[in-house]
Order: structure tokens, then sequence, then C-alpha cells
């Protein structure tokens, strides 16, 4: 299962909030922790919780679980949306560049919304062929 982002709008963080989730899964891509740990609830409820009542600053949170977790950091350097996220993500003439059909699907509250309401909004979308329901949105397009 995957969930349509856009880095630097909605993931890592959500309307300006970072998300601690985000730093398990950076541990996780790359490769600085396993699938049974990342799996591992517990393990970051305690992490969290830990941090919380510790009253350290939120940039001490990349660091919580052994060393220094050089993505989250990074991340956390970029609290708004500038150059560095930017880049990550293709917009105009780049997305003219793209030639393959896109079939993305999502629920009113999925995770990845905000990654698809911003995306699709840098394209081009076929709206005769993008049917909505009230409990989820099919975006399609077509190039």
């Amino acid at each position: 299962m995957t969930s349509p982002t856009a880095p630097g709008i909605d993931v890592p963080d959500d309307g300006g909030v970072f998300r601690n989730s985000a730093y398990r899964w950076s541990l996780y891509v790359s490769n600085a922790i396993d699938e049974k740990t990342y799996n591992d609830d517990a393990v970051w409820r305690s992490l969290d919780q830990s941090w919380y009542t510790s009253g350290k600053p939120y940039r001490d949170f990349g660091s919580l679980y052994g060393t220094p977790n050089p993505f989250f950091l990074r991340w956390l350097n970029h609290p708004s949306y500038d150059r560095f996220w930017q880049t990550l993500i293709p917009y105009g003439r780049e997305f003219a560049k793209v030639d393959i059909p896109v079939l993305t699907i999502t629920g009113y509250y999925a995770a990845g919304g905000g990654g698809v309401r911003c995306i699709t909004s840098r394209s081009t979308i076929d709206t005769t062929r993008t049917p909505i329901t009230h409990s989820s949105s099919v975006l399609m397009t077509t190039a």
C-alpha cells in the first residue's frame, strides 16, 4: 500500500506540525532500524512519552533513538516550504515530461490527501474521467 505525499506540504509535517511518525519512518527507510523495530509501537510510544516528559526541545527528538537521524534533522532545518522542499516535487514543465497514466485513490481522511491535492493541482487532470463520491476521491490523469 502506498500513500501519495507532497514533501514539505504534508510530509514530514502536516499544516506546519511535524509528525513524530516521520522520525520512525526515516530511520526505517535509511536502514537504521529493522522492520521488527519499525513495527513495534510500544517502542515508539515510549519514545514519544520520554521526549514529552523530558521538556526537551523538539529538535532533540531527532536523536532520541540512538545516534542522530540526519534525515529528520535536515527536515527540521526546513520548517517552511522553501527551495529544499520545492526541488522534491515536479512542477509546471517538469510535469509535461511525465508521459504515463496515473490513477490516484484517496479517502477524505487519508494521510496522503494533501499530497494528492498538491500534485494534482500542479498537473492537468481530465475532469471528465474524475468520479467523486462522498466517501472517496478518484483522480485520474492521462498523458
